[in-house]
Protein backbone atom coordinates (compact mmCIF):
# COMPACT_ATOMS: atom_id res chain seq x y z
CA UNK A 1 0.00 0.00 0.00
CA UNK A 2 1.15 3.40 -1.06
CA UNK A 3 1.96 6.08 1.72
CA UNK A 4 -0.03 8.87 1.77
CA UNK A 5 2.04 12.27 0.74
CA UNK A 6 2.58 14.38 3.91
CA UNK A 7 1.87 17.82 1.82
CA UNK A 8 -1.05 16.20 0.40
CA UNK A 9 -4.16 18.13 0.43
CA UNK A 10 -8.18 17.20 -0.69
CA UNK A 11 -11.46 18.19 -1.49
CA UNK A 12 -14.40 17.55 0.38
CA UNK A 13 -17.16 15.33 -1.68
CA UNK A 14 -20.63 17.32 -1.62
CA UNK A 15 -22.64 14.83 -4.28
CA UNK A 16 -22.82 11.24 -5.02
CA UNK A 17 -24.85 9.22 -7.44
CA UNK A 18 -24.29 5.40 -7.94
CA UNK A 19 -24.98 3.64 -10.80
CA UNK A 20 -26.21 -0.34 -9.67
CA UNK A 21 -26.17 -1.76 -13.32
CA UNK A 22 -22.17 -0.35 -14.00
CA UNK A 23 -21.57 -0.62 -10.31
CA UNK A 24 -20.25 2.96 -10.90
CA UNK A 25 -19.63 5.79 -7.78
CA UNK A 26 -20.15 9.10 -9.12
CA UNK A 27 -18.47 12.26 -6.91
CA UNK A 28 -18.73 16.10 -7.38
CA UNK A 29 -15.99 17.63 -5.20
CA UNK A 30 -16.04 21.69 -3.88
CA UNK A 31 -13.08 21.94 -5.97
CA UNK A 32 -15.67 21.51 -9.30
CA UNK A 33 -13.86 18.32 -10.31
CA UNK A 34 -15.83 15.03 -11.20
CA UNK A 35 -15.04 11.66 -10.79
CA UNK A 36 -16.16 8.30 -11.74
CA UNK A 37 -15.16 5.29 -9.34
CA UNK A 38 -15.87 1.59 -10.57
CA UNK A 39 -17.21 -0.13 -7.02
CA UNK A 40 -17.47 -2.86 -8.79
CA UNK A 41 -15.10 -4.91 -6.07
CA UNK A 42 -15.10 -2.91 -3.21
CA UNK A 43 -11.52 -4.05 -2.00
CA UNK A 44 -10.12 -2.79 -5.08
CA UNK A 45 -11.66 0.15 -6.42
CA UNK A 46 -10.40 1.93 -9.46
CA UNK A 47 -10.92 5.07 -11.62
CA UNK A 48 -12.90 4.81 -14.79
CA UNK A 49 -13.33 8.46 -15.11
CA UNK A 50 -12.00 12.23 -14.02
CA UNK A 51 -12.62 15.78 -15.06
CA UNK A 52 -11.13 18.84 -13.37
CA UNK A 53 -11.98 22.11 -14.05
CA UNK A 54 -11.52 25.57 -12.64
CA UNK A 55 -13.71 26.29 -9.17
CA UNK A 56 -14.10 29.61 -9.49
CA UNK A 57 -14.41 32.92 -12.58
CA UNK A 58 -12.26 32.21 -15.20
CA UNK A 59 -10.64 35.82 -16.00
CA UNK A 60 -8.26 35.47 -19.16
CA UNK A 61 -7.51 33.27 -22.01
CA UNK A 62 -4.37 32.91 -24.47
CA UNK A 63 -3.45 30.97 -27.05
CA UNK A 64 0.09 29.75 -26.90
CA UNK A 65 1.71 31.24 -30.39
CA UNK A 66 2.89 29.13 -33.50
CA UNK A 67 6.71 29.47 -33.60
CA UNK A 68 8.37 29.59 -37.12
CA UNK A 69 11.23 26.73 -35.29
CA UNK A 70 9.41 24.17 -33.37
CA UNK A 71 12.19 22.96 -31.78
CA UNK A 72 12.50 25.82 -29.18
CA UNK A 73 8.75 25.48 -28.27
CA UNK A 74 8.39 24.99 -24.83
CA UNK A 75 4.59 23.44 -25.43
CA UNK A 76 2.88 21.06 -27.52
CA UNK A 77 1.25 22.42 -30.29
CA UNK A 78 -2.66 23.88 -29.90
CA UNK A 79 -1.90 24.66 -26.05
CA UNK A 80 -3.84 27.47 -24.81
CA UNK A 81 -3.43 28.76 -20.94
CA UNK A 82 -6.25 30.00 -18.60
CA UNK A 83 -6.14 31.81 -15.18
CA UNK A 84 -9.19 32.45 -12.56
CA UNK A 85 -9.89 33.60 -9.23
CA UNK A 86 -9.04 29.84 -7.86
CA UNK A 87 -5.74 31.43 -7.82
CA UNK A 88 -4.40 28.67 -10.65
CA UNK A 89 -2.99 28.79 -14.36
CA UNK A 90 -3.84 25.62 -16.38
CA UNK A 91 -2.80 24.50 -19.73
CA UNK A 92 -5.24 23.03 -21.93
CA UNK A 93 -4.95 21.03 -25.27
CA UNK A 94 -7.79 19.48 -27.06
CA UNK A 95 -5.34 17.69 -29.99
CA UNK A 96 -6.86 13.91 -29.62
CA UNK A 97 -3.76 13.49 -31.86
CA UNK A 98 -0.97 15.01 -28.98
CA UNK A 99 1.25 11.68 -28.22
CA UNK A 100 1.27 10.49 -24.65
CA UNK A 101 4.86 11.28 -24.28
CA UNK A 102 6.63 14.74 -25.63
CA UNK A 103 9.93 16.75 -24.98
CA UNK A 104 7.90 19.42 -23.07
CA UNK A 105 6.61 19.37 -19.53
CA UNK A 106 2.86 19.34 -20.88
CA UNK A 107 1.82 15.66 -21.09
CA UNK A 108 -1.68 13.52 -21.36
CA UNK A 109 -2.08 12.29 -18.17
CA UNK A 110 -4.86 10.06 -15.84
CA UNK A 111 -6.85 12.94 -14.47
CA UNK A 112 -7.68 14.57 -17.38
CA UNK A 113 -7.67 13.80 -21.13
CA UNK A 114 -7.88 17.92 -21.67
CA UNK A 115 -5.64 19.70 -18.81
CA UNK A 116 -2.04 19.45 -19.24
CA UNK A 117 -0.48 21.05 -16.49
CA UNK A 118 -2.03 23.24 -12.94
CA UNK A 119 -0.23 26.19 -11.82
CA UNK A 120 -0.31 27.29 -8.25
CA UNK A 121 -0.15 30.68 -7.68
CA UNK A 122 -1.23 30.41 -3.95
CA UNK A 123 1.21 27.47 -2.18
CA UNK A 124 -1.41 27.23 0.44
CA UNK A 125 -4.27 26.54 -1.83
CA UNK A 126 -6.79 28.78 0.24
CA UNK A 127 -9.30 29.51 -2.79
CA UNK A 128 -8.71 26.47 -4.95
CA UNK A 129 -12.06 25.06 -3.15
CA UNK A 130 -15.42 26.69 -3.28
CA UNK A 131 -16.20 28.40 -0.21
CA UNK A 132 -19.54 28.69 -0.69
CA UNK A 133 -19.78 25.21 -0.12
CA UNK A 134 -16.85 24.51 2.67
CA UNK A 135 -19.43 24.39 5.41
CA UNK A 136 -21.92 21.76 5.43
CA UNK A 137 -25.39 23.38 5.55
CA UNK A 138 -24.38 26.68 4.95
CA UNK A 139 -24.88 28.70 1.61
CA UNK A 140 -23.15 32.09 3.06
CA UNK A 141 -21.53 33.72 0.10
CA UNK A 142 -19.84 36.50 2.29
CA UNK A 143 -17.19 34.59 3.46
CA UNK A 144 -14.85 36.83 5.59
CA UNK A 145 -11.91 34.80 4.36
CA UNK A 146 -12.65 35.63 0.41
CA UNK A 147 -11.74 39.34 0.32
CA UNK A 148 -12.05 39.87 -3.54
CA UNK A 149 -8.07 39.98 -3.43
CA UNK A 150 -7.26 36.79 -4.24
CA UNK A 151 -6.73 35.04 -8.10
CA UNK A 152 -5.04 35.62 -11.29
CA UNK A 153 -7.29 38.18 -12.89
CA UNK A 154 -5.35 38.68 -16.16
CA UNK A 155 -2.28 36.93 -18.36
CA UNK A 156 -0.29 37.12 -21.47
CA UNK A 157 2.27 34.35 -23.71
CA UNK A 158 5.36 35.94 -24.82
CA UNK A 159 5.94 36.20 -28.51
CA UNK A 160 8.30 33.99 -28.37
CA UNK A 161 6.38 31.74 -26.63
CA UNK A 162 9.11 31.29 -23.74
CA UNK A 163 7.46 33.12 -21.14
CA UNK A 164 4.12 33.76 -19.06
CA UNK A 165 3.40 37.21 -17.48
CA UNK A 166 -0.01 36.86 -14.95
CA UNK A 167 -1.24 40.00 -13.23
CA UNK A 168 -3.39 38.92 -9.94
CA UNK A 169 -5.94 40.76 -8.13
CA UNK A 170 -3.27 42.51 -5.74
CA UNK A 171 -1.81 44.21 -7.95
CA UNK A 172 1.17 41.56 -8.11
CA UNK A 173 3.00 40.62 -11.83
CA UNK A 174 4.68 37.25 -12.02
CA UNK A 175 6.80 36.05 -14.61
CA UNK A 176 7.05 31.98 -15.10
CA UNK A 177 9.32 30.56 -17.55
CA UNK A 178 7.13 28.28 -19.85
CA UNK A 179 9.43 25.32 -20.19
CA UNK A 180 10.05 24.70 -16.41
CA UNK A 181 6.97 26.81 -15.22
CA UNK A 182 9.59 28.42 -12.61
CA UNK A 183 8.78 31.50 -11.00
CA UNK A 184 11.34 33.99 -12.60
CA UNK A 185 10.53 37.00 -10.94
CA UNK A 186 7.42 38.65 -8.70
CA UNK A 187 6.80 42.87 -9.58
CA UNK A 188 4.73 44.31 -6.92
CA UNK A 189 3.42 46.92 -9.39
CA UNK A 190 0.14 47.97 -8.61
CA UNK A 191 -2.33 49.17 -5.58
CA UNK A 192 -5.32 47.67 -7.56
CA UNK A 193 -5.80 44.21 -9.62
CA UNK A 194 -4.02 43.86 -13.10
CA UNK A 195 -6.72 44.28 -15.65
CA UNK A 196 -4.42 43.48 -18.63
CA UNK A 197 -0.86 42.72 -20.05
CA UNK A 198 0.52 42.81 -23.59
CA UNK A 199 3.72 42.28 -25.14
CA UNK A 200 5.35 44.45 -27.40
CA UNK A 201 5.74 42.33 -30.90
CA UNK A 202 9.12 41.08 -32.41
CA UNK A 203 9.24 43.42 -35.40
CA UNK A 204 9.25 46.53 -33.19
CA UNK A 205 12.38 45.92 -32.60
CA UNK A 206 11.84 46.06 -29.05
CA UNK A 207 11.27 43.55 -26.40
CA UNK A 208 8.41 45.40 -23.62
CA UNK A 209 5.69 45.02 -21.30
CA UNK A 210 2.76 46.86 -20.25
CA UNK A 211 0.55 46.21 -17.23
CA UNK A 212 -2.75 48.12 -16.94
CA UNK A 213 -4.71 48.42 -13.82
CA UNK A 214 -8.10 49.59 -11.93
CA UNK A 215 -5.14 52.26 -10.05
CA UNK A 216 -4.90 54.31 -13.55
CA UNK A 217 -1.66 53.64 -14.29
CA UNK A 218 0.39 51.53 -17.05
CA UNK A 219 3.68 50.32 -16.29
CA UNK A 220 6.53 49.48 -18.98
CA UNK A 221 9.18 47.05 -18.55
CA UNK A 222 11.98 46.08 -20.44
CA UNK A 223 12.13 42.32 -21.12
CA UNK A 224 15.69 41.98 -22.01
CA UNK A 225 16.63 43.77 -18.80
CA UNK A 226 14.87 41.03 -16.28
CA UNK A 227 11.97 42.98 -16.64
CA UNK A 228 13.27 46.39 -15.43
CA UNK A 229 10.77 49.45 -14.45
CA UNK A 230 10.99 51.83 -17.54
CA UNK A 231 8.48 54.34 -17.13
CA UNK A 232 4.64 54.94 -16.01
CA UNK A 233 2.03 56.67 -17.71
CA UNK A 234 -0.65 58.27 -15.61
CA UNK A 235 -2.53 60.26 -18.05
CA UNK A 236 -5.99 58.22 -17.18
CA UNK A 237 -8.53 59.60 -15.12
CA UNK A 238 -10.14 56.43 -14.62
CA UNK A 239 -9.61 52.40 -14.47
CA UNK A 240 -7.52 51.59 -17.84
CA UNK A 241 -9.61 48.34 -19.42
CA UNK A 242 -7.04 47.32 -22.24
CA UNK A 243 -3.57 48.46 -23.48
CA UNK A 244 -1.73 47.40 -27.08
CA UNK A 245 1.22 47.84 -28.29
CA UNK A 246 1.75 47.93 -32.51
CA UNK A 247 3.99 48.99 -34.59
CA UNK A 248 2.88 51.21 -37.34
CA UNK A 249 4.71 53.31 -40.33
CA UNK A 250 8.38 51.87 -38.93
CA UNK A 251 7.12 53.22 -35.06
CA UNK A 252 5.87 51.47 -32.18
CA UNK A 253 2.80 52.81 -30.52
CA UNK A 254 0.99 52.28 -27.55
CA UNK A 255 -2.57 52.71 -27.43
CA UNK A 256 -4.79 52.19 -24.50
CA UNK A 257 -8.58 53.10 -23.27
CA UNK A 258 -10.52 53.11 -20.11
CA UNK A 259 -13.60 53.72 -18.37
CA UNK A 260 -12.64 57.21 -18.48
CA UNK A 261 -14.09 57.27 -22.21
CA UNK A 262 -10.40 58.11 -23.78
CA UNK A 263 -8.35 56.48 -26.10
CA UNK A 264 -4.86 57.47 -25.73
CA UNK A 265 -1.91 56.92 -28.73
CA UNK A 266 1.46 57.49 -27.58
CA UNK A 267 4.38 57.08 -30.10
CA UNK A 268 8.45 55.63 -29.01
CA UNK A 269 10.56 58.35 -28.71
CA UNK A 270 14.15 58.13 -29.12
CA UNK A 271 16.45 59.50 -26.48
CA UNK A 272 20.21 60.44 -26.98
CA UNK A 273 22.27 57.65 -27.72
CA UNK A 274 18.74 55.51 -27.33
CA UNK A 275 19.46 54.50 -23.86
CA UNK A 276 16.05 55.40 -22.35
CA UNK A 277 12.78 53.99 -23.78
CA UNK A 278 10.31 56.91 -23.13
CA UNK A 279 6.69 57.04 -24.92
CA UNK A 280 5.38 60.50 -25.45
CA UNK A 281 1.38 61.57 -26.04
CA UNK A 282 0.14 61.84 -29.24
CA UNK A 283 -3.82 61.91 -29.94
CA UNK A 284 -6.66 61.57 -27.67
CA UNK A 285 -10.06 60.30 -28.42
CA UNK A 286 -12.79 61.25 -26.11
CA UNK A 287 -15.19 58.82 -26.71
CA UNK A 288 -19.29 58.83 -26.09
CA UNK A 289 -19.11 55.60 -23.67
CA UNK A 290 -17.02 53.35 -21.66
CA UNK A 291 -15.07 51.81 -23.61
CA UNK A 292 -14.16 47.76 -21.98
CA UNK A 293 -11.93 46.12 -24.80
CA UNK A 294 -9.64 47.16 -27.25
CA UNK A 295 -8.07 45.07 -30.64
CA UNK A 296 -5.67 45.79 -33.25
CA UNK A 297 -6.45 44.73 -36.88
CA UNK A 298 -4.56 42.17 -38.80
CA UNK A 299 -2.66 45.28 -40.80
CA UNK A 300 -1.94 47.64 -37.38
CA UNK A 301 -3.83 50.85 -39.05
CA UNK A 302 -6.76 51.02 -36.92
CA UNK A 303 -7.79 49.43 -33.16
CA UNK A 304 -11.35 48.38 -32.11
CA UNK A 305 -13.00 49.39 -29.45
CA UNK A 306 -16.02 47.32 -27.60
CA UNK A 307 -18.30 50.08 -26.06
CA UNK A 308 -20.49 50.43 -23.19
CA UNK A 309 -24.00 50.88 -25.63
CA UNK A 310 -22.60 47.88 -27.57
CA UNK A 311 -21.24 48.98 -30.55
CA UNK A 312 -17.71 48.59 -32.40
CA UNK A 313 -15.90 51.74 -32.84
CA UNK A 314 -13.14 51.64 -35.56
CA UNK A 315 -10.48 54.45 -35.40
CA UNK A 316 -7.70 55.28 -37.67
CA UNK A 317 -4.44 54.47 -35.84
CA UNK A 318 -2.35 57.44 -37.53
CA UNK A 319 -4.61 60.11 -37.19
CA UNK A 320 -6.72 59.18 -34.17
CA UNK A 321 -10.21 59.67 -36.05
CA UNK A 322 -13.13 57.83 -36.20
CA UNK A 323 -13.46 55.89 -39.35
CA UNK A 324 -16.39 53.13 -38.65
CA UNK A 325 -18.39 51.81 -36.48
CA UNK A 326 -20.95 48.33 -36.45
CA UNK A 327 -23.54 46.84 -33.93
CA UNK A 328 -21.42 44.57 -32.10
CA UNK A 329 -24.21 42.41 -30.36
CA UNK A 330 -27.95 41.35 -31.65
CA UNK A 331 -29.40 42.36 -27.79
CA UNK A 332 -30.67 45.34 -26.95
CA UNK A 333 -29.65 45.07 -23.35
CA UNK A 334 -26.04 45.10 -21.60
CA UNK A 335 -22.87 46.30 -22.70
CA UNK A 336 -19.98 44.54 -24.98
CA UNK A 337 -17.19 44.18 -23.21
CA UNK A 338 -14.86 41.76 -25.25
CA UNK A 339 -13.65 42.10 -28.80
CA UNK A 340 -10.90 39.79 -30.37
CA UNK A 341 -10.38 39.24 -34.07
CA UNK A 342 -9.29 36.09 -36.12
CA UNK A 343 -5.65 35.96 -37.41
CA UNK A 344 -6.46 36.91 -40.79
CA UNK A 345 -7.55 40.12 -39.35
CA UNK A 346 -11.94 38.85 -41.19
CA UNK A 347 -14.19 38.16 -38.35
CA UNK A 348 -14.41 39.49 -35.04
CA UNK A 349 -15.78 37.60 -31.96
CA UNK A 350 -17.78 39.83 -29.69
CA UNK A 351 -19.37 39.23 -25.45
CA UNK A 352 -22.05 41.17 -24.20
CA UNK A 353 -23.19 41.46 -20.89
CA UNK A 354 -26.39 39.53 -21.40
CA UNK A 355 -24.24 36.16 -21.56
CA UNK A 356 -24.44 36.09 -25.92
CA UNK A 357 -21.34 36.19 -28.04
CA UNK A 358 -21.91 36.88 -31.52
CA UNK A 359 -19.16 36.68 -34.68
CA UNK A 360 -19.09 39.86 -37.37
CA UNK A 361 -17.32 40.55 -40.40
CA UNK A 362 -15.17 43.26 -39.73
CA UNK A 363 -15.74 44.62 -42.90
CA UNK A 364 -19.47 44.56 -43.75
CA UNK A 365 -20.78 44.42 -39.99
CA UNK A 366 -22.54 41.61 -40.69
CA UNK A 367 -23.79 38.91 -37.70
CA UNK A 368 -22.14 35.51 -38.87
CA UNK A 369 -23.23 33.67 -36.00
CA UNK A 370 -24.43 33.58 -32.41
CA UNK A 371 -23.81 31.51 -29.60
CA UNK A 372 -25.54 31.15 -26.04
CA UNK A 373 -24.68 28.68 -23.63
CA UNK A 374 -22.89 30.15 -20.60
CA UNK A 375 -24.73 30.93 -17.23
CA UNK A 376 -22.44 34.10 -16.49
CA UNK A 377 -20.93 36.98 -18.70
CA UNK A 378 -17.70 36.23 -21.09
CA UNK A 379 -14.98 37.53 -19.50
CA UNK A 380 -12.53 35.73 -21.97
CA UNK A 381 -12.38 35.03 -26.17
CA UNK A 382 -9.52 33.67 -28.28
CA UNK A 383 -9.79 32.21 -31.75
CA UNK A 384 -7.76 29.16 -32.40
CA UNK A 385 -4.31 29.29 -34.78
CA UNK A 386 -5.81 27.22 -36.95
CA UNK A 387 -8.94 29.53 -37.11
CA UNK A 388 -11.15 26.03 -36.82
CA UNK A 389 -12.48 26.94 -33.31
CA UNK A 390 -13.49 29.85 -30.72
CA UNK A 391 -12.83 29.66 -27.20
CA UNK A 392 -14.78 31.29 -24.36
CA UNK A 393 -14.03 31.50 -20.60
CA UNK A 394 -17.11 32.81 -18.73
CA UNK A 395 -17.69 33.63 -14.98
CA UNK A 396 -19.63 30.52 -14.40
CA UNK A 397 -16.19 28.77 -14.43
CA UNK A 398 -16.60 27.23 -17.64
CA UNK A 399 -14.64 26.96 -21.02
CA UNK A 400 -17.12 26.69 -24.13
CA UNK A 401 -14.90 25.60 -27.65
CA UNK A 402 -16.99 26.37 -30.54
CA UNK A 403 -16.75 25.17 -34.13
CA UNK A 404 -16.67 27.77 -36.13
CA UNK A 405 -18.07 26.88 -40.05
CA UNK A 406 -16.50 25.20 -42.85
CA UNK A 407 -17.10 28.22 -44.77
CA UNK A 408 -15.46 30.98 -42.42
CA UNK A 409 -12.47 28.65 -42.06
CA UNK A 410 -11.96 28.59 -45.77
CA UNK A 411 -12.39 31.89 -45.71
CA UNK A 412 -9.67 33.18 -42.80
CA UNK A 413 -7.16 30.54 -44.65
CA UNK A 414 -7.28 31.78 -47.90
CA UNK A 415 -6.25 35.42 -46.38
CA UNK A 416 -3.83 33.86 -44.27
CA UNK A 417 -2.31 33.07 -47.48
CA UNK A 418 -2.19 35.92 -48.97
CA UNK A 419 -1.06 37.45 -46.55
CA UNK A 420 1.67 35.17 -46.03
CA UNK A 421 2.69 35.61 -50.14
CA UNK A 422 2.57 39.24 -50.28
CA UNK A 423 5.06 39.08 -47.35
CA UNK A 424 7.30 36.33 -48.64
CA UNK A 425 6.80 34.05 -46.19
CA UNK A 426 5.62 30.52 -45.74
CA UNK A 427 1.90 29.85 -44.32
CA UNK A 428 2.97 27.87 -40.72
CA UNK A 429 1.14 24.47 -40.61
CA UNK A 430 -1.21 25.49 -37.97
CA UNK A 431 -2.69 28.09 -40.50
CA UNK A 432 -2.68 25.67 -43.45
CA UNK A 433 -6.35 24.38 -44.84
CA UNK A 434 -6.66 20.50 -44.32
CA UNK A 435 -9.94 18.33 -43.97
CA UNK A 436 -10.16 17.76 -40.37
CA UNK A 437 -9.15 14.30 -39.50
CA UNK A 438 -12.29 12.98 -38.42
CA UNK A 439 -13.88 13.15 -41.62
CA UNK A 440 -11.48 11.21 -43.30
CA UNK A 441 -11.07 8.03 -43.32
CA UNK A 442 -8.61 5.37 -45.11
CA UNK A 443 -10.88 2.68 -47.76
CA UNK A 444 -9.88 -0.76 -47.15
CA UNK A 445 -8.06 -2.15 -50.12
CA UNK A 446 -10.99 -4.30 -50.96
CA UNK A 447 -12.81 -1.57 -51.81
CA UNK A 448 -10.68 -0.28 -54.09
CA UNK A 449 -10.04 -3.92 -56.05
CA UNK A 450 -13.36 -4.97 -57.88
CA UNK A 451 -11.68 -8.79 -58.21
CA UNK A 452 -11.00 -8.64 -54.32
CA UNK A 453 -14.41 -9.79 -53.25
CA UNK A 454 -16.84 -10.99 -55.93
CA UNK A 455 -19.26 -12.28 -53.99
CA UNK A 456 -21.37 -10.77 -51.18
CA UNK A 457 -20.15 -12.21 -48.04
CA UNK A 458 -22.54 -15.33 -46.27
CA UNK A 459 -23.39 -13.45 -42.99
CA UNK A 460 -23.94 -10.00 -45.33
CA UNK A 461 -27.46 -8.56 -45.47
CA UNK A 462 -28.93 -5.30 -47.19
CA UNK A 463 -31.07 -2.88 -45.30
CA UNK A 464 -32.83 0.33 -46.50
CA UNK A 465 -33.85 1.17 -42.75
CA UNK A 466 -32.09 4.24 -43.22
CA UNK A 467 -33.67 5.58 -46.28
CA UNK A 468 -37.22 7.57 -46.24
CA UNK A 469 -40.31 5.92 -47.72
CA UNK A 470 -39.90 7.20 -51.07
CA UNK A 471 -36.97 6.12 -51.93
CA UNK A 472 -37.58 2.32 -50.71
CA UNK A 473 -40.67 2.45 -52.94
CA UNK A 474 -38.13 3.62 -55.59
CA UNK A 475 -35.53 0.76 -54.57
CA UNK A 476 -38.37 -2.12 -54.19
CA UNK A 477 -38.01 -2.91 -58.04
CA UNK A 478 -34.96 -3.99 -58.22
CA UNK A 479 -34.22 -5.27 -54.61
CA UNK A 480 -36.92 -6.98 -51.81
CA UNK A 481 -38.20 -4.53 -49.37
CA UNK A 482 -37.64 -5.50 -45.92
CA UNK A 483 -39.89 -7.61 -43.76
CA UNK A 484 -41.86 -4.50 -42.40
CA UNK A 485 -42.61 -2.91 -45.49
CA UNK A 486 -43.98 -5.94 -46.84
CA UNK A 487 -46.32 -6.36 -44.27
CA UNK A 488 -49.73 -4.48 -45.92
CA UNK A 489 -51.75 -4.66 -42.63
CA UNK A 490 -49.10 -3.21 -39.80
CA UNK A 491 -49.93 0.44 -39.71
CA UNK A 492 -47.41 2.53 -41.29
CA UNK A 493 -45.43 5.28 -38.71
CA UNK A 494 -46.13 8.87 -39.04
CA UNK A 495 -43.86 11.24 -40.19
CA UNK A 496 -41.78 11.30 -43.36
CA UNK A 497 -38.44 9.83 -41.82
CA UNK A 498 -40.62 7.82 -39.25
CA UNK A 499 -39.74 3.57 -39.49
CA UNK A 500 -41.11 1.03 -37.50
CA UNK A 501 -37.96 -1.54 -35.51
CA UNK A 502 -38.18 -4.95 -36.61
CA UNK A 503 -39.32 -7.46 -33.88
CA UNK A 504 -36.73 -8.11 -31.45
CA UNK A 505 -35.16 -7.11 -28.59
CA UNK A 506 -33.64 -3.21 -28.11
CA UNK A 507 -29.88 -3.75 -27.13
CA UNK A 508 -28.94 -0.25 -25.44
CA UNK A 509 -24.99 0.49 -25.07
CA UNK A 510 -23.19 2.07 -22.28
CA UNK A 511 -20.09 4.41 -22.45
CA UNK A 512 -18.98 2.06 -19.37
CA UNK A 513 -19.10 -0.92 -21.42
CA UNK A 514 -15.57 0.03 -22.80
CA UNK A 515 -14.29 2.30 -20.29
CA UNK A 516 -10.62 1.32 -19.26
CA UNK A 517 -10.70 1.17 -15.28
CA UNK A 518 -7.56 1.59 -13.41
CA UNK A 519 -7.57 -0.52 -10.93
CA UNK A 520 -6.12 -0.17 -7.05
CA UNK A 521 -4.21 -2.62 -5.16
CA UNK A 522 -6.03 -4.45 -2.92
CA UNK A 523 -5.23 -5.01 1.05
CA UNK A 524 -6.74 -8.10 3.17
CA UNK A 525 -6.40 -5.59 5.86
CA UNK A 526 -9.09 -3.69 4.62
CA UNK A 527 -12.16 -2.49 6.46
CA UNK A 528 -15.28 -0.46 5.57
CA UNK A 529 -13.54 2.97 6.53
CA UNK A 530 -10.26 2.21 4.99
CA UNK A 531 -9.14 4.00 2.28
CA UNK A 532 -7.16 3.26 -0.93
CA UNK A 533 -4.41 4.97 -2.64
CA UNK A 534 -2.25 5.34 -5.17
CA UNK A 535 1.67 6.40 -5.51
CA UNK A 536 2.67 8.29 -8.90
CA UNK A 537 6.32 7.13 -10.57
CA UNK A 538 6.88 8.89 -13.22
CA UNK A 539 10.01 7.00 -13.17
CA UNK A 540 7.68 3.49 -13.99
CA UNK A 541 4.78 4.94 -15.76
CA UNK A 542 2.85 4.30 -12.64
CA UNK A 543 -0.20 6.64 -11.63
CA UNK A 544 -1.33 7.69 -8.43
CA UNK A 545 -5.09 7.67 -7.35
CA UNK A 546 -6.34 8.45 -4.02
CA UNK A 547 -10.31 7.31 -2.49
CA UNK A 548 -10.08 9.15 0.98
CA UNK A 549 -13.87 8.76 2.39
CA UNK A 550 -14.44 11.06 -0.96
CA UNK A 551 -11.32 12.41 -1.05
CA UNK A 552 -8.47 12.33 -3.84
CA UNK A 553 -4.95 14.41 -4.77
CA UNK A 554 -4.12 16.38 -7.68
CA UNK A 555 -0.81 16.68 -6.35
CA UNK A 556 0.81 15.09 -10.01
CA UNK A 557 -0.55 17.49 -12.22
Amino acid sequence: MAVHPTNAKYPDAVALAYDPQNCKLTCIYNDHSMYIWDVRDIKRVGKSYSFLFHSACIWGVDMYPVLEDNTTSAMPHGCFITCSSDDTIRVWNLDPSLPLLNETLYKRNIYSTDLMKVLYVDPDLTYLKDLDTSVAGTADKNDSSYDSRNGVRSLRISPDGKQLASGDRAGNIRIHDLKTLQELCRIEAHDAEVLCLEYSRPESGHRLLASASRDRLIHVFNVDEEYNFVQTLDDHSSSITAVKFLHSAQQLQMVSCGADKSIIFRQLQSTPGGSQIQFSRGHNVAGKTTLYDMEVDSGQKHILTACQDRSIRVYNVNTGKHSKSFKGSISEDGSLIKVVLDNSGIYAATSCTDKTLCIYDYYSGECMATMYGHSELVTGLKFTNDCRKLISASGDGCIFVWKVPHDMVVTMHARLSQQAARLGKKLLQSSSISLEKEYLVDPPPELLDPNSSPNDPANYRFTLTQLPFWAKKQMSEHTSPPLSLSNKQRDLPRGRWAQRLDTGEIKVKSVYDNDSVIQMPGNQGLNQTASWRFKDVAEKETEQLTLDTGQHGRENI
